[in-house]
């Protein structure tokens, strides 16, 4: 550019002062966009890393996936994110949540030129009852339960060095899932890592978090445009209003009641019928429409005991919340006495109070076509 004179705007109403200033900050916001592409070039430079000693399996939404079944043909780049919602956690993580809410609209973007994956450590029907709740259509959600894909990609902390658990000042004993993104690249059939968000495990500089993901989240970007900037903002998984649109969000316990179904079910999912009761009341009430209705805990425990001679399979097509009530419409499979599986098709209509199940109101139709 110091070849040439470079023309600059003038905005309605401004001042020789604004101008004066904004002219400066367009200098550096020059020099950044410079400095940004070399990085990248830097980047894109990087000889290959190690490669991958291991065929990572995946639990994905139509069975077990491996770590070569996700790089798609024609595409030999695959970016992995580590999201923070183990199974021992209440709520997800809200920056990673706030992040792949983001991450939802350009998947089908980012997927035309590398292939994507988004993994976390809990059970992959919780993980669905998450995507559902939040209106993730797209996301390409994977359990990494039972791998050690996060173990060794550091998706947590449990395998780093120790001088890195000092420098990030973790407590001894603790063990943290961590937002990490990784990239991989496939030669062949050798797939090496790539690049890793290592910024992550840098100390952050003084009054900034850690950042390490700051390119790709529109969120901090926009705010850093504002007088406002990012302040003392935290993203949460729900809001009390959408002024921007002028529309009522979701109530907070609308979404804690879904976080308790999504809890429950996926308890169910896995064969621990006791944890599921524990989010019924005692005097929870269970109808299933022309057939019978269960009064209080201990009925809805002995029901289960029979009915459930296997963990049932079910898959949730939509979820409705209102006020106090979820319906969900889905299908279950069930064993019966023979050991045949049975499908049936189903709508639910839960009742909820104080984040508990106090109702359900059952309609169950066995699928046509069998015994």
């Amino acid at each position: 550019m110091s070849d040439r004179i470079l023309h600059h705007l003038a905005m309605p109403g401004e001042s020789a002062e604004y101008r004066t200033a904004r002219n400066k900050l367009l200098t550096e916001e020059m020099a950044l966009r410079r400095q940004i592409e070399s990085v990248a070039a830097l980047r894109r430079a990087l000889p290959a890393g190690g490669a991958v000693a291991q065929d990572y399996v995946f639990d994905g939404d139509h069975g077990p996936v491996t770590l070569q079944d996700l790089f798609k043909p024609g595409k030999d780049t695959l970016a992995i994110y580590s999201f923070m919602y183990g199974p021992e956690k209440e709520q997800p993580c809200t920056g990673c949540t706030h992040f792949l809410d983001g991450l939802e609209g350009m998947v089908q973007h980012i997927t035309q030129r590398i292939n994507l994956a988004v993994v976390a450590k809990s059970p992959l029907p919780r993980l669905l009852g998450l995507a559902r709740a939040r209106g993730w259509r797209s996301l390409p959600l994977l359990s990494t339960n039972g791998n050690t894909y996060d173990r060794d990609y550091f998706g947590d902390s449990s395998s780093l060095p120790a001088a890195v658990l000092k420098q990030q000042k973790f407590k001894a004993g603790e063990e943290w899932d961590m937002p990490m993104l990784n990239v991989f690249h496939r030669r062949g059939q050798v797939i090496s890592h790539f690049w890793g968000s290592e910024l992550l495990y840098v100390p952050a500089e003084p009054g900034q978090e850690y950042r390490h993901n700051d390119a790709l989240d529109s969120l901090w970007n926009m705010l850093d445009l504002t007088p406002e900037g990012r302040g003392d903002f935290q993203p949460q998984l729900s809001y009390s209003s959408r002024s921007n649109w002028g529309q009522t969000a979701q109530a907070p316990k609308t979404e804690k009641n879904k976080a308790t179904l999504e809890e429950a079910n996926a308890a169910v999912a896995e064969g621990n019928y006791e944890e599921f009761l524990s989010f019924c009341t005692d005097d929870t009430e269970w109808t299933f429409v022309g057939d019978r209705t269960l009064k209080g805990k201990e009925a809805v425990r002995q029901y289960m005991a029979t009915t459930y001679i296997e963990p049932p399979k079910f898959t949730v097509i939509n979820l409705v919340a209102e006020g106090e009530f979820l319906t969900v419409v889905g299908d279950i499979t069930l064993m019966d006495e023979d050991g045949n599986l049975v499908h049936h098709s189903y709508c639910d209509v839960w009742r909820f109070s104080e984040e508990k199940i106090v109702e359900l109101k059952a309609f169950v139709i066995k699928n046509l076509g069998q015994g």
